[in-house]
């Protein structure tokens, strides 16, 4: 088989599975010579498909390797589950969720998430898929809301087969059609918003929005990151820094489900928990009768090949038809070829030898075939491995690659032919390949491991299983999320929107006491990791938006009195825009010297009496444009400088420590004002102990660890550590504020989008309560009605009530005893299996012990480490008696001040101290019964007595 496609390369180097290399060298002789970095050019290869390979083996491969910490990570982890949750039929059943689904791409990457929103639906949850309007029939007939995003899927494959590199060609280029996808995107990610809050066009049930935040790293962040941004701007959002970007699934720790097989690639040891690898998402097979002409094919021979390509638009479909044709006839197989929407075989009915096809399941389809050769679709690669079909993949572009080496990987087919190299030579070799016995019996094996797995039903549980539940639900219909959130006396209740339209309407509250409740508020920080580079990116972005807001102030003008005809693309998105019923104020999708141009634009005149209103429109809007520019320039000019910049230099400063292997101490995310004065303070407190305690603190430190080298290491350590947590608290003082005020202001300035989601969440609070039957209604009305005096009384005038008390008093002493006589085994009486523990000083800094943050996120955890710490140690605990507030029906917080003295067990010798502080818990009701949920330390001291 033909290997041109491959760049002429070295042997590649197989790294451990473990991870592990040689970092015996000293760090200094670790670092690559400034002239070795020339080798980096010419080990590493840019391929046609937009992939890079990189030669391991070279020297600066190995020479880089030694500069990442050689983390050691088990293969398979014993500690923990590596699978996702298995499924169960009422698994989270009674939470009912307002969903929606947002997939760009063909039919085959619709089509999974059709079988996953049905699965959904089945637990309860409204599903709305958004996507491409070609696909509105298929979705609807599924059983599923349908909302189109705009775009071409056609145009968006060919566009990805024209320019499969890392960059278009130049013919793309000069063919503006990298403008035109850009319009798309820019189209596609409006619509996307919209689908979250406006109605279904068909059905016209009600704007909803459950999503708590808008995140987006989807899209390509390098070549997109303008588009994506001017539309966060729409939406009241802040710009994400350029270095976030593709970074935010994974800074942010989003949830993510890889839906493939486990028995094709399984899921890497060492990835966290918040992946799942669940297994491709199969629908049910349809039921399909064939046409005579399809029937009659497969009946009169012995079983074809499937060839087809799918949702792939090729430049030269009949090239490509020749090309299947003589590898078919030089095999003497049979082939049944998808003609795609790249049409392959123009009207061509076929012969005994070849048919051609225009659409069929790919279920039915694939159980009459001896084996699959395609694109690499993930849908299709799917398919045909459940089939038991050994499989040849010619990639395109994207994961198809990918697709192909796992096949091959899995012996169930040769490696992948690129499309750039598909010749009738090589199709019949591959075509040859799958009819072996060893393709067969390699493919019948992958199909019996992916039998075994419910990929869709192990996905839904993996999308509960992450689900902030306890803070999602409403406290008076439990089966529905919140939306609002009514405070009153420092006490919060959460509501869904049922039960706000229900106690508005009986006049229990009013919509002015309400607020739009967050579940899992997200805060985008741009990271910052030490203070030079802190300096320079902050003093960059303001340098970038002076030159912009600059060139506004010509552009604009230039951008408004430029010609419009009604059929040029301006007009033509302008006439969309009001066709989707798009009121929002939002820029022309067309640039000026290829950057967006930021203004609303006026339609041309229609009439020749609209002329001179439209000349003097685009007058105003010229002056209106240029002005923005001016404003945005003394914006970045003050903001740059007063506010992001010693911010910059604030979070740079705090982030230090962390070069030299320090901890950065965390103070909290800064959103407004209070948050931001809070910060301040602990910044401050903590940069002072810690920066000038650190002085004496680290050579000792050192000196325990490594003795006289490393109290000299200390000393260096703590000098470093002066200067940068001293000067990030002193600084913080007035940044940290300072960014809070701005968030503050900007919240009150930006509540367009605000605004919105209110207003569509009353609307739908109104429809759900009208839909539903006379009995539905009086049932939930009186729940509420009932609920809302309950829990009233429960957050504002009603103390805990006598049994709680008791139970956790019991409790707390029952913990004080066990702990004192090492009865680790019967905590589990006491507290929650995912109990979380926190130990800290009065500055907030978690207690350490070596390497050990005194900080666990299970019982089972926070158990292993004092019934191994107290082995040689007795301990008694005093606590006094507790304060305690009712929170919610089932929760309560309590505060203990305990006394503690601890000592080694021997009779003479050992050390022998005493402490204090104050436990702050929380315990929640479980059926009639009490359990601990949180527990927060506070130490005020410890004094060592005795050594």
């Amino acid at each position: 088989m033909p290997q041109n496609d491959q760049p002429q390369q070295t042997s590649y180097l197989e790294l451990p599975a473990n991870g592990e290399h040689d970092d015996s060298r000293p760090l200094a002789n670790q670092l690559p010579q400034y002239e070795a970095l020339a080798e980096l050019e010419a080990t590493t290869t840019g391929r046609d498909d937009g992939r890079v390979d990189i030669d391991l083996s070279s020297r600066i491969a190995r020479r880089l390797s030694r500069l990442v910490p050689a983390e050691k990570r088990p293969l398979f982890h014993e500690d923990r589950p590596n699978a996702p949750p298995e499924y169960t039929e009422t698994s989270e059943r009674s939470l009912r969720l307002n969903i929606v689904i947002q997939v760009v791409g063909s039919r085959g990457d619709v089509q999974p998430f059709v079988v996953l929103g049905t699965e959904l639906q089945r637990h309860g949850h409204r599903v709305r898929l958004a996507t491409h309007g070609q696909f509105d029939r298929f979705v609807r007939d599924s059983g599923l809301e349908f909302f189109s995003i705009g775009g071409d899927p056609a145009e968006l494959m060919a566009y990805m087969v024209k320019n499969r590199g890392l960059f278009p060609s130049m013919k793309t280029l000069r063919g503006g059609e990298i403008q035109r996808k850009r319009k798309m995107v820019d189209e596609m990610l409006h619509k996307c918003w919209r689908s979250c809050i406006e109605p279904d066009d068909l059905t016209g049930r009600p704007t909803w929005r459950s999503v708590t935040s808008d995140v987006h790293d989807a899209l390509d962040e390098y070549t997109l990151g303008d588009i994506i941004n001017a539309w966060r701007g729409t939406l009241d959002l802040e710009a994400i820094p350029f270095s976030e970007g593709p970074c935010l699934t994974e800074t942010l720790g989003v949830p993510v489900t890889y839906c493939w097989s486990p028995a094709l690639v399984p899921k890497p040891a060492d990835w966290p928990e918040n992946i799942d690898v669940c297994g491709f998402f199969f629908r049910d097979a349809p039921s399909y009768e064939p046409e005579a002409s399809l029937a009659n094919f497969l009946s009169s021979g012995p079983p074809p090949v499937y060839i087809g390509f799918g949702s792939i638009v090729i430049d030269d479909p009949e090239k490509l038809t020749a090309t299947i044709l003589e590898a078919v006839r030089a095999t003497g197989t049979r082939a049944i070829v998808s003609r795609g929407w790249s049409k392959l075989g123009g009207d061509s009915p076929g012969d005994d030898q070849v048919f051609f096809l225009d659409d069929c399941p790919h279920e039915w389809l694939f159980q009459h075939v001896r084996a699959v050769i395609h694109h690499g679709g993930a849908g299709t690669t799917a398919c045909g491995l459940l089939n038991a079909k050994p499989t040849t993949i010619v990639p395109f572009f994207g994961d198809q690659p990918f697709w192909g080496n796992m096949v091959h990987a899995g012996g169930a087919g040769p490696a992948p032919i690129p499309f750039k190299v598909l010749d009738s030579n090589n199709l019949a070799e591959a075509i040859q390949f799958c009819l072996t016995p060893e393709a067969s019996a390699a493919a019948r094996q992958i199909a019996d491991k992916m039998s075994s797995e419910a990929g869709v039903r192990r996905a839904v549980a993996s999308f509960h299983a992450n689900l902030p539940l306890n803070d999602m639900r409403c406290d008076m219909l439990p089966n529905l999320p919140a939306a609002w959130l009514y405070e009153k006396k420092g006490k919060h209740i959460k509501l869904s929107k049922m039960a706000a339209e229900i106690l508005v309407q009986e006049e229990k509250v009013s919509w002015k006491d309400l607020k739009y409740y967050q579940s899992q508020p997200v805060h985008i920080e741009n990271k910052r990791w030490d203070p030079v580079t802190a300096a320079l990116s902050s003093l960059t972005t303001t340098s970038i938006g002076l030159a912009t807001s600059t060139a506004d102030i010509i552009v604009k003008p230039i951008q408004a009195f430029r010609p419009t005809t009604p059929s040029g693309s301006r007009s033509s998105s302008r006439e969309r825009a009001n066709r989707s019923g798009d009121n929002s104020e939002r820029a022309s999708a067309d640039g000026v010297f290829g950057r967006p141009a930021g203004i609303d634009l006026p339609p041309p005149p229609e009439t020749t009496n609209d002329k001179e209103h439209y000349h003097q429109h685009r007058a105003l809007t010229a002056v209106k444009g240029s002005a923005s520019g001016v404003g945005g320039f003394f914006k970045y000019y003050y903001k740059g400088l007063l506010l992001d910049l010693p911010y910059a230099v604030t979070e740079g400063m705090r982030n230090a420590p962390k070069l030299y292997g320090g901890k950065a101490y965390d103070p909290g995310a800064v959103t407004d004002w209070k948050s931001g004065g809070i910060a301040a303070g602990k910044n401050f407190a903590h940069g002072m102990v810690e920066g000038i305690g650190g002085i004496v603190m680290e050579p000792v430190r050192g000196a325990k660890k490594e003795g006289a080298a490393g109290a000299a290491k200390g000393v260096g350590i703590g000098l470093l550590n002066f200067g940068a947590k001293v000067s990030s608290g002193t600084i913080g003082l007035v940044a940290l504020p300072s960014h809070g005020i701005y968030q503050s202001a900007r919240a009150l300035v930006k509540r367009k989008t605000g605004k919105s989601i209110m207003e569509a969440r009353k609307i739908e609070g109104r429809d759900i309560v009208e839909r539903s039957d006379e009995a539905e209604r009086q049932k939930d009305r009186t729940a509420v009605i009932e609920g809302q005096s309950t829990t009233t009384r429960y957050l504002v005038e009603m103390a805990v009530s006598p049994e709680a008390a008791a139970i956790i008093q019991r409790k707390k002493a029952q913990y004080c005893r066990f702990a004192d006589s090492n009865q680790w085994n019967r905590f589990d009486s006491i507290m929650l299996p995912n109990a979380t523990f926190l130990f800290h000083n009065p500055d907030g800094s978690v207690i350490t012990k070596g390497d050990i943050e005194y900080s666990w996120s299970s019982t089972k955890d926070w158990v292993a480490f004092f019934e191994n710490e107290f082995k040689t140690m007795q301990t008694i605990h005093i606590v006094g008696p507790a304060e305690m507030e009712q929170i919610a029906p089932d929760e309560i917080k309590a505060i203990w001040a305990v006394t503690y003295h601890a000592g080694t067990k021997e009779h003479e010798g050992g050390v022998h101290g005493t402490g204090g502080g104050h436990y702050h818990e929380t315990w929640k009701k479980v059926g009639n019964d009490w359990f601990m949920e949180s527990l927060r330390m506070e130490r005020l001291y410890w004094k060592v007595l005795s050594v």
